[in-house]
């Protein structure tokens, strides 16, 4: 197989969602997508795809946060990952997280935050910073701590300094309490 990504466009809307719908057991995370995608709270998101073929078999989102210390830090979640389950551990979700985190640092992104599994994030550079740096938007329980993961690009300090301790404001979709219980 033979994959590529690309930055996903208004007209891939139904079949990213249908990425999301056959990946979970819900429909939670493809309502979460379409309800951030248009979303004013969600501008500018960074939405991408994968296809095999021309197919989309994969999808990521990563929706802008606001950290109230300073509102010009660039700070994003990585929020929802989904790829097609004939196509899982065939390297698409990596390809697509590659993609957007090297698009995000070339957008002078500082902080990428994800609440997902640790043993596959950290691969990515994702670390726990808890009970410092970033705070998820609402508390997690403990056996979930871990999945609230950060990755501060371009090694910068400052950017981690202004994070610690802080709940950074997401785009209003994802500022729900049941989003957030793993």
């Amino acid at each position: 197989m033979s994959f590529s990504c690309r930055q996903a466009s208004a007209s891939d809307i139904d079949a990213l969602l249908a990425v999301h719908r056959s990946a979970f057991s819900s429909d939670v995370e493809a309502d979460l997508v379409a309800s951030l995608l248009p979303h004013a709270s969600s501008h500018p998101a960074q939405s991408w795809v994968a296809e095999d073929d021309r197919v989309i078999v994969g999808h990521v989102l990563l929706t802008p946060g606001v950290v109230a210390r300073d509102p010009e830090l660039s700070a994003l979640l990585l929020c929802p990952l989904a790829v097609v389950p004939d196509h899982q551990n065939s390297g698409v979700g990596s390809l697509l997280i590659s993609a957007a985190l090297d698009a995000a640092a070339a957008g002078g992104v500082q902080v990428v935050n994800v609440f997902g599994d640790p043993d596959y994030y950290e691969r990515f550079g994702f670390r726990s910073l808890l009970p410092h740096g970033p705070l998820p938007p609402f508390d997690v329980s403990a056996k979930h701590q871990r999945a609230w993961q950060t990755l501060v690009l371009a090694d910068d300090r400052r950017a981690a300094e202004l994070v610690e301790g802080e709940r950074i404001e997401w785009a209003d979709p994802l500022m729900t309490p049941e989003l957030w219980e793993g």
